[in-house]
């Protein structure tokens, strides 16, 4: 006899051959189904045979079907549209025939309620045991919550069902594995609506929105084509797997331990004459002034592709009476990714490459005395960032001079830098050993959207849930095309036009990177986002710019809890009609008087307000000549509009909002208590 697919299928009644009779993965015990919808019921069995399926209210016949397997073994009935509630049982027979046996299945504890699909990447994906209050969350039962995990499953073609899944409740041991974002949305939306909901959760870190979209979809715009066509290049690329294996073993030769390009030796060290850099009596005159925490990338003369290798960085210390002569701790923060320190020419301290981590290690390196007794020193610091943006990500307050008992000196600002080297890649770059032709399954364009979403689209759903976008971040103009082109292709497949499609906007993320605007990094995508918001019909957005790590360092916040709140508040409001708090102030217009720009703003609850008291802050005003310059904003008497004014700028074009990856300072709100989106919004004549 052959296992059930799952756990949740109860029973097999068998008196004769061939017992094949399974049910889609989303039909087991425990399931919630969507309510007031007929109610599908899909299966296979041996071809020919009749199959009659009974939804049971203890003993009670609430509805029944039948239907004759096709002969590809398939069969679907539908039963009548369900109220919230529960729990029922649904018993899926196959009818005694000539030649065949009766075999039976039983579903028990399902119930009718709201059922939601959760997917994207890692921060859908993380776990409540990994989120903040997680082990509370674990240990609350709540009955009307359920959580279908599905299996992770790169596919070349769409699949019918789910390669693997199974329902479980809401109960201790169960939930710290639950996505947490999904858990604390069904939560809510649970005990503000009050029906059971259910939730379909297929998410994978690190994916692109391209992965999760049909290959039709990408096919038809200019913008996403070249993906199929690319993945289809390098799928039909000649694939040798002796010469892999030959590959595969000289690389590890090179690069295990003591081989020529081992990782210790990524970070060629010190060039010749490099050394003089962290000398007392060096002239940093022609370096650039910067203020920490900075990256390299955001340095004069860095590529704008980025730049790989090392920089240095020098400061001038006058130490005050109480630290003199005394044995002092540098405290550095953290840096990305590698790095040497130095006091007047002499090393104090390093974290090596050779780490698991090296840019999460907070810096802390021991000052002798000897070198603090005149009272100046000279702080030198030798950066190296093997791979993406680099430099200092800590926090201002992280870097100090200190001693025991005496209250620390900030160092943060009036620094000087450069880039040492040629402006590329210094060093050997790290490089992964040789693979498979293209990237891995579950990054090829639609693999993600065939293995783990085309299988769910036959169950009805009242919507969708969505955080994803830190994969394609490097690409935000394709993102506008290509994340709208997602959700519409979803929407087809589930063949609902209008079905509610909410989404995360990115957090804020890495420190920030100095006082001047630059127009890259994470603005850009999360601009991308608020498009698809504006334009796409039935869509909302959870806007988490005060939801982050504290440190900036993890592109996982651990406050999961509100962000699935948020997107509940935009359900309850959008999806099911209630009056709720969903979204802080939207900008709804600008005008130019004299040298300043006034921003409207529609408000959910007037007036505006900032989170801290202070003056609105990270708005930016652009000059006709492109010069950007940051803002001093008021709020105007009505409390409906900002007054905006910026040095240098005697007639702006275009008002900018929170624009950074890390905009730190923003905090423009209403009474939600929820932020403002970013945005960028020129200025008519």
């Amino acid at each position: 006899m052959p296992k059930p697919l799952r756990p949740a299928v109860l029973s097999l009644l068998l008196c004769g051959p061939a017992a094949a009779l399974t049910l889609h993965p989303t039909l087991g015990s425990h399931a919630v189904l969507q309510r007031d919808r007929a109610v599908p019921v899909f299966g296979s069995d041996v071809p020919g045979s009749r199959v009659r399926v009974t939804l049971l209210d203890g003993g009670r016949e609430l509805a029944s079907a039948e239907a004759i397997t096709r002969d590809d073994g398939r069969f679907a009935v539908e039963l009548p549209p369900q109220p919230a509630g529960g729990p029922y049982a649904i018993d899926v027979v196959r009818l005694p025939a000539a030649g065949l046996s009766e075999v039976a299945q039983r579903i028990d504890d399902v119930l009718f309620g709201e059922v939601w699909v959760a997917s994207g990447q890692s921060n859908m994906q993380w776990p409540v045991s990994r989120s903040d209050g997680g082990g509370a969350a674990d240990a609350e039962p709540i009955a009307g919550v359920r959580h279908l995990q599905v299996e992770r499953t790169a596919a070349p073609k769409p699949a019918d069902a789910p390669s693997s899944a199974a329902w479980r409740r809401t109960e201790p041991g169960h939930t710290a594995g639950f996505s947490a974002v999904a858990h604390h949305f069904a939560r809510e939306l649970h005990a503000e609506a009050g029906v059971p909901v259910g939730i379909l959760h297929a998410s994978w870190g690190g994916t692109p929105a391209a992965a999760w979209t049909p290959r039709p979809a990408l096919r038809s715009t200019p913008e996403t084509a070249p993906l199929i066509e690319a993945d289809d290049a390098a799928a039909a690329t000649p694939h040798d797997a002796a010469a892999r294996a030959e590959a595969l073993a000289a690389w590890e030769a090179r690069h295990a331990p003591g081989g020529p390009e081992s990782p210790r030796w990524l970070d060629p060290g010190l060039e010749p004459g490099e050394i003089r850099y962290a000398a007392t009596a060096y002239d940093d005159g022609d370096w650039a002034p910067v203020d920490l925490p900075v990256s390299i990338e955001s340095l004069p003369g860095a590529d704008p592709a980025g730049v790989d290798g090392a920089a240095w960085f020098r400061k001038r210390v006058a130490l005050p009476a109480a630290l003199r002569g005394r044995a002092l701790t540098l405290r550095l923060g953290r840096i990305d990714d590698a790095d040497t320190a130095f006091v007047d020419g002499v090393e104090v301290g390093r974290t090596p490459q050779t780490l698991p981590r090296p840019y999460a290690v907070e810096r802390a390196y021991a000052v002798p005395a000897a070198a603090t007794g005149d009272g100046e020193l000279v702080i030198a610091v030798r950066v190296f960032d093997d791979y993406g943006e680099g430099g200092f990500t800590g926090r201002r307050e992280d870097l100090r001079l200190g001693a025991e008992g005496v209250a620390p000196l900030a160092i943060a600002d009036g620094w000087r830098a450069r880039i040492t080297g040629p402006r590329k890649p210094l060093g050997r770059p790290v490089v992964a050993p040789p693979g498979e032709p293209g990237p891995p399954a579950q990054n090829r364009p639609a693999f993600l959207y065939n293995g783990m979403i085309a299988g769910l689209t036959r169950t009805p759903v009242a919507g969708i849930i969505w955080y994803q976008g830190e994969s394609d971040a490097g690409e935000p103009e394709r993102y506008r095309t290509l994340f709208p082109l997602l959700i519409r292709s979803w929407r087809e497949a589930w063949g609902r036009p209008a079905l509610p499609f909410l989404f995360v906007q990115l957090a804020r993320f890495r420190a920030p990177l100095g006082e001047a605007f630059r127009d890259d990094g994470w603005g850009p995508i999360r601009d991308a986002q608020a498009h698809a918001n504006a334009t796409v019909p039935a869509t909302g957005m959870a806007v988490i710019l005060d939801l982050d790590d504290p440190d900036f360092n993890d592109i996982h916040p651990g406050n999961k809890t509100d962000v699935g709140r948020r997107l509940a508040r935009l359900a309850l409001r959008d999806v099911y009609g209630r009056d709720v708090a969903a979204e802080g102030p939207r900008v709804a217009g600008v005008v130019r008087r004299g040298r300043a720009a006034v921003v409207r703003f529609d408000a959910a609850a007037p007036p505006l307000r900032t989170d801290d008291g202070a003056a609105p802050a990270e708005f930016w005003l652009r000059a006709a000549d492109g010069t950007i310059a940051r803002a001093a904003a008021a709020i105007e008497p009505a409390g409906d509009a900002l007054r905006l004014t910026a040095p240098g700028v005697d007639e702006p074009v275009e008002v900018i909002y929170a624009w950074a990856t890390n905009p730190i300072g923003v905090n423009l709100t209403d009474g939600t208590g929820l932020p403002t989106a970013p945005f960028r919004l020129p200025i008519a004549d």
